[in-house]
């Protein structure tokens, strides 16, 4: 087993439990555990010095991990897909440098642990389709080289006493240089003046939804923003102070207009507003050095100006 680099149990769903550690395994690299029946790891799991992945995707019986995950040196790939059962993550009790993707998406979880500000090395981190989740803490503010955070069908509760809005709105507003923000989905828990008021509304989430703590996010490349109920008034006021923003997407939302702050943004490539029903107009000048403007399905727009 000393030179073992690579173990592959994916899909055995009759796999319960995972042996404990013994002897040398430093060369494992690679461990596919997605798509069994295993409800936990044994802590010896902190012996397997050279992993770099950890595959648990789709073990819907996992109820818990062991601490010692976060302290597998080598870990550069964490995933927990569609983990239902996984409920809450265990304490990060060190820094981690080398964890650089964790996907959490689809999983049962219902916080994050503020100790989330060890994973120093982190640069993607998805909570995609997170429905339990109540809030997100302070500390990942401290998460300085994220670069890509998916929170799109996660629904925020207004009413979490974990973290207000402003401090929320702070955090997410405060990565060094983040280039990927997903927010696609996310709804307000009761209504849709509520939406996005814990991930990025700097105003009472009565006043609608109003996007300046955008503004920090200057090195921001994508952006989506698709079904999120954004309505007139509440449209990306802030939008222009994205400088280096490459791809938009706005698609299924209920605003009339947009911004003529659109037409400022030097880099902007891709737009993509399908099926804005509500959409009756365009700005004036939208250049043709879009490679990409999607507008399939506004069956409200009477016309598009083109200009060079």
């Amino acid at each position: 087993m000393e030179s073992l680099q690579n173990l592959n149990f994916s899909g055995c769903s009759n796999f319960e439990k995972f042996p404990e550690v013994q002897g040398n395994m430093d060369n494992l690299s690679k461990l596919y555990l997605n798509g069994t029946a295993i409800k936990r790891l044994p802590s010896s799991i902190e012996y397997l010095h050279g992993l770099t992945l950890l595959n648990l995707g789709k073990c819907t019986s996992l109820e818990s991990l062991p601490s010692c995950v976060f302290k597998l040196k080598s870990l550069r790939t964490l995933i927990l897909s569609k983990c239902l059962r996984l409920k809450k993550l265990p304490e990060i009790q060190e820094n981690m440098d080398s964890l650089e993707e964790l996907l959490l998406d689809e999983t049962g979880l219902r916080e994050l642990p503020s100790s989330i500000e060890h994973l120093n090395g982190l640069v993607l981190l998805n909570l995609k389709n997170c429905k339990e989740l109540a809030s997100l803490p302070g500390s990942i503010s401290k998460l300085t080289s994220l670069q890509t955070l998916i929170l799109s069908g996660c629904s925020f509760k207004v009413e979490t006493n974990e973290i207000g809005i402003q401090e929320v709105a702070t955090s997410i507003t405060r990565f060094s240089k983040p280039e990927e923000l997903s927010l696609a989905g996310c709804k307000g828990a009761e209504s849709k003046s509520r939406t996005l008021a814990l991930c990025l509304c700097s105003s009472s989430p009565r006043e609608g939804l109003l996007l300046t703590s955008l503004s920090s996010l200057f090195f921001l490349k994508e952006l989506n923003l698709s079904d999120c109920s954004l309505v007139e008034g509440a449209v990306l006021s802030d939008l222009s102070s994205l400088s280096s923003l490459e791809h938009l997407d706005l698609s299924k939302n209920g605003f009339i207009t947009l911004p003529a702050s659109l037409c400022r943004l030097p880099r902007l490539e891709k737009l993509i507003l399908e099926h804005c029903k509500s959409l009756q107009s365009l700005p004036e000048v939208i250049s043709l050095r879009f490679g990409f403007l999607w507008a399939d399905g506004c069956t409200s727009v009477k016309c598009i100006y083109l200009v060079e």
